[in-house]
């Protein structure tokens, strides 16, 4: 605690995770967030090992009367998850995943990101609604809604969520279900936002053996055309397949449209499997990519 001032010393006493001050060498790796053009400086960042540390720091931050910023995955483009002047509260220690296979569940520390909960949900054949990138942060999306490649079969990732350990501004703990806390729960659930710092989540998961996925580029000549397909294809598309369609006028000197696909396989017994046929514009580049998940390890032997 060499250098710190006296309120700032105090925060890390009452702290298991350290506390990083302007001083710190590594003060603005810490800062730094997903989107380069947030640049803030906050007074202290305080990196939280458990639920215990994010309820000393609500109460240092308040008793300080600093501004305080929850970042989890720090992937907010608008720059939510940091703050100047005040205090930031890192979940990034609390990026911890488990998955139960047998209850078709998996708890997700605050400060996790997609990647981690893809990777351990698909080892069971496993998955959930969540972010198209694997850097997104678990907490940010899930509390801002969701929206994934799975959101036609099983809804937004908020849909999902069953339960969360949550810290409220009184520095109480408490868990949040639809049983227990269910007004809280729903407020969690698209209610706007600023209920609380949620440590753990814990959500529903679905079995995924495969999918189809791939992407189709279209020249500029023929965007008007790609963006009709997309309008049509998912006018009546089935639930298991996602498309999404971006114009790209940076990255392609003549423009292009993109639209990715996924499809989710089908169970046995039900309909289809294939993407709908449709007529594509000229042009297109099709770059398909069908991906078995991994074996279950409990179906070994």
């Amino acid at each position: 605690m060499e250098g710190m001032s006296q309120p700032v010393a105090r925060l890390q006493h009452s702290l298991r995770g350290p506390v990083l001050d302007r001083h710190h060498p590594a003060y603005d790796v810490a800062r730094t967030t997903f989107n380069g053009m947030i640049d803030r400086h906050p007074e202290v960042i305080a990196c939280c090992a458990g639920s215990d540390d994010v309820a000393a720091a609500v109460d240092w931050a308040q008793s300080e009367g600093l501004p305080a910023a929850i970042r989890g995955g720090g992937h907010s483009v608008a720059g939510h998850s940091v703050c100047d002047d005040g205090l930031v509260i890192d979940l990034r220690l609390l990026g911890g995943v488990q998955v139960d296979p047998e209850s078709r569940r998996v708890k997700v520390g605050g400060g996790a990101v997609w990647r981690s909960v893809d990777a351990a949900s698909a080892a069971h054949r496993l998955a959930m609604p969540g972010g198209t990138y694997d850097t997104t942060g678990v907490a940010g999306l899930t509390l801002g809604g969701g929206i994934g490649h799975l959101i036609g079969l099983h809804g937004l990732t908020l849909d999902n969520l069953v339960s969360a350990d949550v810290v409220l501004a009184d520095g109480g703990v408490v868990t949040a279900t639809d049983a227990t806390e269910p007004e809280l729960f729903w407020s969690l659930r698209g209610g706007g936002g600023n209920f609380g710092v949620v440590t753990e989540f814990e959500f529903a998961l679905h079995p995924l053996t495969a999918v189809w996925g791939g992407i189709i580029t279209y020249p500029r000549s023929h965007m008007c055309d790609a963006i009709r397909l997309f309008r049509d294809v998912m006018a009546s598309a089935p639930d298991e397949l996602t498309l999404m369609c971006f114009a790209d006028n940076e990255k392609v000197p003549d423009g292009a449209a993109s639209i990715t696909r996924l499809l989710r396989r089908r169970r046995p017994g039900r309909r289809g499997g294939r993407p709908p046929a449709s007529r594509e514009p000229a042009g297109a580049q099709r770059r398909p990519r069908p991906h078995e998940l991994p074996a279950d390890p409990g179906d070994a032997g």
